[in-house]
């Protein structure tokens, strides 16, 4: 009898612990059961959203490498392995349907949630000779490969059955909603804490463009599609992240130290104010974030790594996998006109502050900038031949003709995205345009990497070449720039091109298809108040297409 109700009472504890947990907040922030959670020095959150007919594999292979990463920070019992910090890492993944796998080899189209653990029958096969780095492969032991079917290793712990319990995970998740990622970080909250907390969202990513659902209005979307969610037209938007973070508790002295956006052209002056004060710091590309060397990352990390230390880590690890790999350069006239872009590295990665202080900084030098360039767009006709040389010799980006593509820019979605920096000091070493060399000094003072600074760290790899397309200028063997020219994790000097630490933030500078609705100036103000007065120079830029 004492036996019965011994259980008894534990299933109404249970039960009553589940009735006071809900990852469906919408009446007001959930009540979570007391728990016993689990404690680390770093936790990884990982928001991969693999329901991609390109991108599937690549991000089941992150789960791989993470896997055999922990193979040799941790010992057998689950401890840190020598010089190592202790780690957890938490993935929420959602794959892609059978139906539009598109020749995707790992699939399981169901949301699950894993606690990635240490699985010791994994090999990272490395090449030398191809990348002096020696970078490599996780593989299967004694096999080329990773199999055939999508597994995990054996130490890696299953939570899915739980989390859809609890309500905190659908069978097939949205990766598009911010209440997935909003009930994936409660889940995370109420379980797991650590002194540092990273949040990692893998998939596309995209720049500006206009929002339509009710739910994110007068922002812009972000990153995060879900193809068998209303067929990848639906993204998150860095408002949704932001107001997830918060709404699991995620928020000021409890925000996470890094937000990762492992996706495209996050790297901008816009985003960065609409996630200021979501987190300590920001991880993202200006341009194009190609597949992370999970590997080299996270066992380059010391048992004292901190924040700073860790963003410089990812920033290298990047420089480390695609320094040799300059843009594609065009084979014909007919494919420069489809590459849109000025002819620089599509590999980039930046390490910024999300500081409020000073996000509100950067907004007041954009702001005073414009102000300067705009006096010039009011004044007589020789300033206002200046306003336009700022745009024909740093700014215009022409798809159709590359010999007038100026400047340091990226083709981002929708939108042209000029490297900030250069566009400052390139202002600034003009001799006719002094009047606005005061605000460019402003901007470059603010721009100039360091561990306290706006910018931490950042990298840009090679320049194309020329082939056919002559105004491409040559390959450069040296690196576009590197902060301090040097390699973090091996703590060697990099020979890079420019030799200023001002560059790896960009700003929507022009449209793409004038007359269009990708047309950034019609809907550019959606950045959430960030500088209208920016808004009204790329307008008045509009003019001289």
């Amino acid at each position: 009898m004492k036996r019965i109700l011994v259980v008894t009472a534990a299933l109404f504890a249970a039960l009553f612990a589940l009735s006071f947990f809900s990852c469906d907040n919408s009446s007001g922030n959930p009540t979570v059961p007391p728990v016993s959670k689990k404690t680390s020095d770093w936790l990884f959150l990982f928001y991969l959203d693999a329901d991609d007919d390109v991108l599937n594999d690549d991000i089941y292979k992150n789960i791989r490498e993470i896997e055999y990463a922990l193979s040799k920070m941790r010992k057998a019992d689950g401890s840190p392995s020598g010089n190592y910090p202790s780690v957890n890492a938490l993935v929420l993944w959602d794959g892609i349907s059978e139906a539009k796998k598109n020749n995707q080899k790992y699939i399981h189209p169901d949301g699950v949630l894993f606690e990635l653990g240490a699985d010791y029958n994994l090999d990272y096969v490395t090449y030398a000779g191809e990348n002096k780095y020696q970078l490599g492969v996780v593989n299967l032991k004694g096999k080329s490969d990773l199999g055939d079917k999508f597994i995990v290793g054996a130490n890696t712990i299953d939570w899915t059955a739980q989390a859809r319990a609890e309500g905190c995970l659908d069978v097939e998740p949205n990766m598009a909603d911010y209440k997935t990622l909003e009930r994936f970080l409660i889940w995370a909250k109420s379980r797991y804490d650590a002194t540092n907390v990273v949040l990692c969202l893998s998939d596309h990513g995209s720049g500006p463009y206009k929002e339509t659902y009710a739910d994110t209005t007068s922002v812009s979307k972000s990153l995060c599609s879900d193809k068998t969610n209303d067929d990848g037209k639906r993204l998150l938007s860095s408002k949704n992240i932001k107001d997830a973070l918060a709404a699991a508790g995620y928020a000021g002295s409890q925000k996470p130290k890094i937000l990762w956006n492992d996706v495209c052209f996050q790297s901008s002056a816009e985003i960065l104010w609409n996630y200021k004060g979501s987190a300590d710091y920001l991880l993202a590309s200006p341009n194009l974030d190609v597949s992370q060397d999970f590997v080299r990352i996270m066992t380059s990390m010391g048992k004292g790594c901190s924040p700073v230390d860790f963003g410089k880590i990812v920033v290298s690890a990047y420089h480390e996998r695609y320094y040799e790999e300059p843009q594609e350069c065009p084979k014909s006239e007919a494919d420069a006109k489809n590459k849109r872009s000025s002819g620089y590295s599509l590999f980039t990665f930046s390490f910024l502050s999300l500081d409020e202080q000073k996000a509100g900084k950067l907004k007041e030098a954009v702001d005073d900038f414009s102000d300067a360039l705009l006096e010039l767009k009011n004044g007589d006709a020789q300033r206002q031949a200046l306003f336009q040389k700022v745009f024909d010799d740093y700014v215009d980006q022409d798809p159709n003709d590359y010999s007038k593509c100026k400047g340091l820019s990226y083709h981002g979605t929708y939108a042209f995205l000029s490297d900030l920096g250069d566009l400052a000091l390139s202002v600034k070493n003009e001799a006719s345009l002094s009047a606005l060399h005061n605000s460019a000094d402003a901007l470059l003072a603010l721009l100039k990497h360091g561990d306290d600074n706006l910018i931490v760290c950042a990298w840009a790899g090679k320049k194309a070449g020329a082939e056919t397309i002559p105004t491409w200028g040559n390959v450069s063997q040296k690196q576009l720039y590197l902060t301090g020219g040097r390699d973090y994790i091996y703590d060697q000097a990099v020979d890079v091109e420019k030799s200023e630490d001002v560059y790896g933030l960009t700003i929507a500078s022009s449209a793409v298809y004038p007359n269009t609705d990708s047309d950034i100036t019609e809907y550019y103000d959606n950045w959430l108040d960030f500088s209208s007065k920016w808004g009204e120079v790329i307008k008045a830029w509009k003019a001289y297409y």
